[in-house]
């Protein structure tokens, strides 16, 4: 009868929705199970991150402890020169005034000389 068969048909209806049901459920487990591995594989990938990035901050204070060293070194080997040339202007000068200083008396020796002759 008619009856019948609407009530095997609504009888198998909620039959494979109680099996889908059960079904949704282990894969809604199955789901979170993967969600919570991807969410320790992303702290991992986040922690090695961290790691990295602390390993290449290390490295760089390293490096720029390195060039402000030598910096310091250079300017004072500048600072140095500059007080050696400093240093040599003045013997220069020196020198020069008493390269004039001995024309000067060449000069006035050479002069009295051809008076006397």
């Amino acid at each position: 009868s008619p009856d019948e068969k609407k009530s095997r048909a609504e009888c198998c209806d909620v039959l494979e929705a109680l099996i889908m049901a059960e079904n949704l459920g282990g894969k809604i487990e199955e789901i979170l199970k993967k969600l919570g591995k991807l969410d320790i594989i992303e702290s991992q990938r986040d922690e090695m991150h961290a790691k990295i990035i602390n390993t290449e901050v290390g490295r760089l204070d390293t490096k720029v402890k390195s060039l402000k060293n030598k910096t310091k070194k250079l300017k004072k080997n500048v600072e140095e020169l500059e007080d050696a040339c400093n240093k040599m202007k003045m013997l220069y000068a020196n020198y020069n005034n008493d390269i004039n200083a001995l024309k000067k008396k060449l000069i006035y020796m050479e002069t009295y000389s051809r008076r006397e002759n």
